[in-house]
């Protein structure tokens, strides 16, 4: 039976994803499924049955009319060349390993600034001597060193699938069946990770209130401020690398057209429109800037029992504005 709903997939697989292709494809599956058990029941074998069952209902072009979907078979898209569901895994391995590299890269970025910070107090604290602060200088250019490593190290990786890119490449509604399951059970993951890392920017400011408040030593101060870049950082890889790999999904599934059946799995995320060229450009970078204001604030003013307020506030902006300007989704929803 599953040579059958794979040999089904296929028939349909090119063609527009509309409600009428749709009940034409759940119609004739029903009367393979009832002949294939009729000719089990009757004493047949598994090969005996589907072979029959193929011979009878494998000529789509003959039973279009019947199907009520003889318009839309001369809508076929053009096949390109099938990228295997092993090339698919690969790719989903390859992706989801340099985003967890860039995030890597981008943590010893925002963590660069620790040994200056650390080392400039310890030597105000009279704390190991002279050499101190040009280590934590020197661990600075380490940190940016690694960061940009581990950056282009990550954009090496991406690279090897950029002919994709170009076109003419399509997955088989098999391969797309089982990369949409993959992405709807990570999904939960992904929405947790990116919990923890916007938890983790938030937080950021505990330390350097506790620190800061219960001892005046530079020392301590310093190592709150410490603390708060770690965490950030922190925050972002989790964030990077949890996109990354749900990236790598919605790429793979992309390559199919989504006014195909073979397409139904792509993502909805990707149909995020904006009324507003204008609008849509800023919104790009909407959340950026919101981080960079609420650390910017939080750093002149120190008023960090206040500042995470920045937060709802912009999650407030953002609704407004999809409200006014944003355009529902089209296509990319399972049927």
């Amino acid at each position: 039976m599953e040579t059958i709903k794979n040999y089904l997939e296929s028939m349909f697989a090119q063609l527009p994803n509309t409600p009428e292709v749709w009940n034409a494809k759940n119609e004739l599956s029903q009367m393979m499924e009832d002949k294939y058990n009729e000719l089990r029941a009757e004493g047949k074998s598994d090969n005996e049955a589907v072979g029959i069952v193929i011979s009878e209902f494998g000529n789509l072009d003959e039973l279009a009319e019947s199907l009520g979907i003889q318009r839309f078979m001369g809508q076929q898209v053009q096949q390109g060349k099938i990228f295997e569901a092993s090339e698919a895994a690969k790719m989903i391995r390859d992706l989801s390993r340099a985003a967890l590299i860039r995030g890597f890269g981008i943590f010893f970025f925002i963590i660069c600034c620790v040994g200056p910070i650390i080392g400039c107090a310890m030597r105000e604290d009279g704390i190991g001597g002279l050499n101190v602060e040009p280590a934590g200088v020197a661990s600075l250019f380490v940190f940016i060193a690694l960061g940009v490593g581990l950056c282009i190290v990550s954009g090496t990786i991406d690279s090897k699938w950029n002919f994709l890119k170009q076109g003419g490449y399509r997955i088989d509604y098999q391969t797309a069946e089982d990369v949409g399951r993959q992405m709807e059970n990570y999904r939960m993951t992904n929405s947790l990770l990116k919990a923890i890392g916007v938890a983790f920017c938030v937080l950021c400011c505990v330390p350097v209130i506790v620190m800061t408040y219960s001892n005046d030593s530079n020392i301590r101060g310093s190592f709150g401020g410490a603390a708060l870049f770690f965490m950030v950082g922190l925050g972002v890889m989790l964030i990077v690398a949890s996109s990354g790999r749900m990236r790598a999904f919605q790429r793979v599934l992309s390559l199919n057209d989504k006014s195909t059946i073979a397409g139904s799995y792509a993502p909805a995320q990707q149909d995020k429109k904006y009324t507003s060229e204008t609008v849509a450009k800023l919104m790009t970078v909407f959340w950026p800037t919101v981080t960079a204001i609420y650390l910017i604030y939080s750093f002149l003013t120190f008023r960090w029992w206040m500042s995470w307020v920045i937060w709802p506030i912009a999650a407030v902006i953002q609704g407004v504005i999809n409200a006014f300007y944003g355009v529902s989704n089209q296509g990319g929803e399972r049927r």
